[in-house]
């Protein structure tokens, strides 16, 4: 498969948050608790190149905070193996964020 099927030219990683390249894969990373956790992560997110990785959700969660974040897979082959880091999925398009599901039960009559 050519390296422009996975966002990637002869110069790096495009920057062009307007032609994202599918598939990308979603992962999670669990970082320790400590007192800036948000601001430790918005610092290291503004620090590298917008399309190596979009942020999806930074969740606590027991002793820890869980990051989403959404990779191209040229991104994925180059994280070495570890185990905060974990594989979620492959995604093959952009966010469905905007579908509204009525939760609410209707009673039997």
């Amino acid at each position: 498969m050519p390296r422009e099927a996975f966002g990637i030219n002869e110069s790096g990683i495009s920057l062009d948050k307007t032609n994202v390249h599918w598939p990308r894969v979603m992962i999670s990373v669990k970082l320790h608790n400590h007192d800036n956790i948000e601001f430790t992560v918005k610092k290291w997110l503004s620090e590298i190149p917008p399309s190596a990785a979009e942020f999806r959700g930074l969740f606590p969660c027991y002793g820890s905070h869980l990051l989403l974040l959404e990779v191209s897979v040229a991104i994925w082959d180059l994280l070495p193996p570890c185990p905060a880091v974990t594989f979620m999925g492959f995604i093959t398009g952009p966010s469905q964020h905007d579908i509204h599901v009525n939760t609410t039960r209707s009673s039997s009559s």
